[in-house]
C-alpha cells in the first residue's frame, strides 16, 4: 500500500462576516486559500477530507538563521467549493502563561 504525502501551499486571508455562514463564525481563527501548485504526480488534490488535524506550517526566511519553520495552526474545516480552509491557531491551543 502506497500513501502519497501532500504539502499544499496556503495563503492567509481575512475572514468574512459571520453572516456568510458557520464556517466564518470565528473571527480569531486562521483562514486561508489553498493555492494551486505544480507537481509530477498528476495534479491538485480535489479533496482534503481526512486532513483535519493536519499542521499548517509557516515557513519564513530569517536573514540571521536561514529558514525558520513554525507550527502555526491546526487544520479544522474547509469549504471545498471555494478551496478555503479554517484552522485553530496554535497560540489558542497552547496559550502562553
Amino acid at each position: 500500500m502506497w500513501i502519497n504525502l501532500v504539502s499544499i501551499p496556503v495563503m492567509r486571508i481575512k475572514p468574512r462576516d459571520s453572516s456568510a455562514g458557520n464556517f466564518w463564525d470565528d473571527p480569531h481563527a486562521f483562514y486561508g486559500n489553498l493555492l494551486p501548485f505544480t507537481d509530477d504526480i498528476g495534479g491538485q488534490p480535489r479533496d482534503i477530507e481526512g486532513m483535519s488535524g493536519g499542521p499548517i506550517i509557516s515557513i519564513e526566511k530569517d536573514p540571521t538563521s536561514g529558514i525558520r519553520y513554525r507550527l502555526f495552526a491546526i487544520q479544522r474545516s474547509w469549504l471545498p467549493q471555494e478551496r478555503k480552509i479554517r484552522g485553530e491557531l496554535v497560540c489558542r491551543i497552547f496559550p502562553s502563561k
